[in-house]
Order: C-alpha cells, then structure tokens, then sequence
C-alpha cells in the first residue's frame, strides 16, 4: 500500500535521525592486535606500561589515517580521560573518557568542559570504540577518534592543534545520569608543560632517499592486544636555569628569625636572588630548624587561603626534595601542584635542620596556582615537623609550629633589607613555660565559684620571666575545644578568643588565636597567630593547655590590649579540627563579670545574666517535667485508663500525678 510505504519510508528516517547525533561519523576499522602506539604520557615517569598510574599512547589509523587510534591505560575505580585545551585551563577543553557507568560496564564517553568547569556530555559522541576493559580497578582502553570531528555545536577540538593535555582520573564511582555523565575528578589533573601536537607525534618521519624502505620499522606481529609502545621522551616542566655558583653577597637576606640571628643558629633563614644567568628565575636559600619541611609562602591578603607557597621536604630515606605547592582558596589546606614550577639546586638535612636552595620562575605558565612574583606579597614563614610518606613529596599541616607572616607587603624582586615578622610574633620571642607548679592570680570556672575539678577551667597570670606575656591555662570537658574570649561588651561581638582544639585523630591539640567579627557572631582565626604554645593534652575526653600571649600585639585589627576591662566568655565545641578552626560552640558561653586580666587577682564571678541563663534552664526543665510529663500523665490515667483500673486505682494514679505536677510547678517559679 502506497500509504504503507510513505510511512515505513518516514520511519527510517526518523530513526536515522534520532541516531545521528550519536554518532555521526563512520567509524574506520580498528588496529590489530600489536601494532606500534607513541607514547605520550606515563606517569610516574619512565614506569612499564602495565604498572604505570596513567598510560598514554595514540597512532595514526592504518585503514583511515584521518583518525588517531588512542590507547588509555591505567588505575581508578570510576573514569580515566585525557583532555585537550588550547590555554592549559580546564575550561573549554575537550574529553575522551573510558568510564564505568551505573551498572559498572565500561563505555567511552566523549565530553567537554565549558567555561564553567563543569564537565558536560557531548551531544555528539565521536568515538569508536575496539577495546573497552575494567579489572581489579584498572582501565584498558582502545578507542577511535576523527582529528576533525566537524562537531557543528563546537564541542570537539582539532587534534591536530598544539593543544595541552589534561590527564585526568576519579577514583570512586565516575558517572551519573542515563546517558552517563563524568562526576567531578578526584584531584586536580596533571597537565602537559607545553602545548603538542598529537598527530605530529604520531605521524612517522618521510623516508630519506639516501634510506631504502626496508630499513624502516615493521609493525609488530605479536598476538598481544597491548600496544607495543614507542617512547617518547618526557617533557621537562620548565626550562632550568643553570645553577650558578652561590655568594653570600648574592643574595638578599628577607628573614631572620629571631631578628641579627647568624644564619646558622637562626631557627628560620630566607633569602633571595636574581639569578645571574637568567634574570627571568629567583634563586631561594631556605635554612631553618624542623624535621619535616621548611617554607616560604606569597599571600595578597596575609592569608594562608590561596597563598603560593615553595618548600623543601625531607623524604623517608633523610633526602630533601623541593616542592611547589598552594593553598585552595576555600580553606587553608596545602594542595602540590599539577606543574611543578620549580627547580632543585642543593640541600642537606641533619640534627632537625633543613637547608637547601632551589630556583623559580618570576612568572609562571601556571596562572591557576602560581603568582607571578614581581608583585608585593606578605610573606609567609613556615615550617613543619610532622613527617611524610607521600609520593611525589607534599606538605603536611604545620601543627603546632603556626608560620609568621611578614609585617608588611614585600616585592621580593626588587626589595631589599630584612622584612621581619611583627616584634610579637613567633617562637623566637616567646616567653618561657611557667612551671608546673605555677600559682595563678586569677580563676574563673564553670560552675561558678571556682571549685577543684570543675567542668571548665580558665587561668591566668603574668610570665615570671617576661611580664610583657600573659600565661593561660585551660581545661574543660569536651571533646572538641576549649576558649576563652575577651570582650569589651558582654557580647560575643568582636571578641579576642583563644582556643585550644582537637584534631580529628585526637592526637594533637593546636592553639587557636582568633577573634568574632564585628557585624556577626562568627569566629575567624587571626591572619597573624599572637600565641605561644607551651603544653596540651587531651585524656577521656578532657582538654588542657598551657599558651603566651603578649598583652599588647602588633595586630591592632584582630587583637585586643589585654591591659583593659573586659568580659571572659567561656566557651567549648564538640567538633574537632586538623586545621585548628573553631566551630559553634554548644550552648551560649557563661561570661564573667568584667575585670582586668593583667591585674586582677581571685576568682571571677559569673555575671548576673550567666546565672540567670543556668536559673531559666532549671525553670524550663521543671516545667516540663511539671506538664508534658506528669499532667499529661494524669489525664490519660483519667480518660482512657478506667476500665482496666475499675476498682478507683485509676483514680489514686490520676490523684499522685497531679499533686506532683503542682508541686514541681509551683518549685519552677522559684527560679
């Protein structure tokens, strides 16, 4: 029937259509098994192809040299993928993925990452797939690509371009949705230091005329599915500058700490040059005291948050490594770098101390996470004593040696002169520990009235050796942190807090100098850390700690003259810190009466409101005992219980929890 027909011929059509987007080029035939692939990447550097974390390698298509075979190896749980960017950025760039999807089957996924970052599904889907595999959390991946796909929504690159690479992977489940898209990767992706051309890699050298073609190379003929790989020599992470023979006269010296120390008993030395041979690199000499790692840090607001940080790392073997790494911007946690910028020249480790010398570039490709460092910086000092395993080599979180910051904005570039840290600030300057049996002039507790083993202890007292210092003790029950909190108002608005918090392992406890921001009840620890750790422990649930505090600092922002009438709020958290930040506290702190801690002397009573907030607690406690509890009572034994209770017992019930109501009702109104 010619109807019949119209319609079946629109049918097809239709199908056709609904299936183009999918795919709209005709896929060539696939490699056989062991041909010869290029490398192009394996990391770690020079590791065998089965053992590499991530693998790399492609070839031109023997049937349809418009298309480059890929081969993608390697260990994640949830996708591996290679990207192509034209500016090194994630954004924009082009992804070829080997994913498990919902049902843990392997399928190829081409992708992109528009401006955003975020990773989006091509609505054309331009690869071929030959081998798709997925064992004991390891990738094997065979798949086709046209070089110019001809995508008309502008989601595929050419690949004949000189273009980045991203090398991605995620390690826990990668997709989501139907069809499956790529969740976010599980750390930053490494990235190609220059642009390459993948097609001009692969493409095999013209035969000389003066080389006969028999003496080129054969593809190999092994049964083998796996790639017979042809190296490519890794690509260096920059150009180095040659490693000039250093003179103390060379450098300008930005720290000694404590200040006119000799370098070599100075606990932290920094200094910097131009170096001679190229004057694009600054040559760092970093020597100090610590056992882990030493560092110095770039920060436009004198924040740990986003701060460019270079460092020197002692690995398990007592060798130094160097390392160029940040801190995110959401937090202060210290991220390595995908391109490590970053150059080694000499070190030495022994007796927890760390010297070495090493070379960075003023401006770096890498504008995500280095700062170009012809620009004013505050500086940050840090050193480490936790060690570390990691492989490649990273910082671990200082602990308790927190890193001073310089007193003003610095170009390291062009300055020169020492650009100490705050007279205040750091361990050079730091008072003596009181004794053990030290004799504290002022007390505040809670409860109030300063009773032995109270649920929460705050002390006080002038340094014996440094009256310029206050010397705190504290200790509570809780399992989170501990604080007290100076305040000019009996308000948590703007007040100078000090606080001794738990790690999440509770196996340190840091101290904390922070302070609550003027406009809201929100705690924000101190760019610069005004306080000088002495002692901690944390047992069966109980916090103590033993830290200096200068009364007057140079941190006239964050810091208050402790010499003045304040209130003390006492204040303590559940919830634990490897950061040494505080949380909100569980109930609104008691506040003492107002005194002056440089001089006050006995225990510091609670204020009247304090009392009256612990009062109204006991008032609302009896109430509800008085009548959710014992009148409701009384009216279900009245209402429901008369015909299991048919003798008046019911009555006796209803008659015992009334009286009792009225008389702990009655108690309530007396607080």
């Amino acid at each position: 029937h010619p109807h019949l027909e119209t319609m079946a011929l629109l049918a097809v059509a239709t199908l056709l259509l609904c299936l183009a987007p999918f795919h709209l080029n005709a896929c060539p035939t696939a490699p056989g098994s062991g041909v010869s692939y290029t490398t192009i990447y394996s990391i770690p550097d020079g590791c065998e192809q089965s053992s590499c974390d991530y693998f790399l390698a492609a070839r031109l298509n023997d049937a349809d040299p418009t298309y480059l075979d890929f081969w993608l190896e390697g260990n994640a749980g949830g996708w591996i993928a290679v990207g192509f960017s034209a500016t090194s950025s994630m954004a924009n760039a082009d992804v070829l993925a080997c994913a498990l999807d919902s049902s843990s089957t392997p399928v190829l996924i081409d992708a992109w990452n528009p401006a955003g970052y975020s990773n989006t599904r091509d609505t054309q889907q331009d690869l071929c797939s030959n081998v798709l595999e997925h064992d004991s959390g390891r990738f094997t991946c065979s798949f086709a690509r046209a070089i110019n796909t001809g995508d008309p929504n502008g989601q595929d690159l050419q690949l004949d371009s000189d273009l980045y690479l991203l090398l991605a992977t995620r390690s826990t489940t990668g997709t989501s949705g139907n069809p499956p898209e790529l969740q976010k990767h599980s750390s930053t992706p490494p990235r190609s230091p220059s642009a390459l051309n993948v097609v001009s890699l692969v493409t095999p050298p013209a035969i000389s005329p003066s080389v006969s073609s028999s003496e080129q190379p054969v593809p190999s003929t092994s049964s083998s599915s796996v790639p017979m790989a042809t190296p490519m020599p890794p690509t260096p992470p920059l150009t180095c500058p040659p490693a000039s023979p250093a003179s103390e006269s060379d450098y300008r010296v930005f720290a000694r700490i404590p200040a006119g120390c000799e370098r070599s008993s100075c606990t932290y030395y920094l200094a910097v040059r131009t170096n001679p041979d190229d004057p694009e690199f600054l040559d760092f000499e970093l020597e100090g005291d610590a056992q882990s790692w030493i560092a110095i840090g770039l920060s436009k607001t004198a924040s740990m948050e986003s701060a460019d940080v270079s460092g020197c790392v002692v690995q398990a073997d007592n060798s130094v490594a160097v390392v160029d790494a940040w801190n995110t911007p959401d937090s202060t946690n210290n991220v390595r770098d995908t391109l490590q910028d970053i150059s080694f020249t000499s070190s030495s480790f022994g007796d927890s101390r760390i010297s070495c010398t090493f070379s960075r570039p003023i401006v770096s490709g890498d504008t995500e996470q280095d700062l170009p460092m012809n620009d004013n910086y505050y500086l940050l000092f840090g050193r480490g004593n936790t060690s570390s395993t990691a492989q490649p080599p990273a910082l671990n979180y200082h602990g308790p040696l927190t890193p001073v910051w310089s007193n003003s904005l610095v170009d390291i570039t062009t300055a020169t002169g020492e650009v100490g840290p705050p007279a205040e600030i750091g361990p050079s300057n730091c008072p003596p520990a009181p004794a053990s049996d030290a004799v504290y002039r002022l007390n505040a507790t809670v409860p109030d009235g300063c009773p032995d083993n109270a649920d929460f202890t705050v002390r006080v007292r002038t340094n014996d050796q440094n009256s310029s210092f206050l010397d705190f003790y504290l200790e509570g029950d809780t399992s989170g942190w501990i604080a007290v909190g100076f305040s000019p108002t009996d308000d948590m608005l703007t007040a100078d807090v000090f606080a001794c918090v738990v790690s999440t392992d509770g196996s340190t406890v840091f101290v904390n100098d922070a302070w609550n921001l003027p406009s809201s009840r929100s705690n924000v620890r101190d760019t610069i850390q005004d306080v000088c750790l002495h002692s901690t422990n944390f047992e069966n649930g109980r916090i103590s700690c033993i830290f200096s505090r200068a009364i007057r600092t140079s941190d006239t922002d964050n810091d208050l003259d402790l010499n003045g009438t304040y209130f003390m709020l006492l204040g303590r958290g559940n919830s634990q810190s490897d950061t040494g930040t505080l949380t909100r506290h569980e109930n609104n702190p008691p506040i003492t009466v107002a005194v002056n801690p440089t001089v006050f002397s006995g225990c510091v009573p609670l204020t009247v409101n304090a009392v009256r907030a612990a009062l109204t607690r006991v008032h609302g406690i009896l109430m509800v005992v008085a009548w959710p509890v014992l009148a409701v009572t009384a009216i279900f034994f009245a209402a429901f219980m008369k015909p299991a209770l048919p003798n008046g017992e019911w009555f006796q019930v209803h008659r015992a929890f009334n009286v009792a109501s009225l008389i702990i009702g009655a108690t309530a109104f007396f607080f």
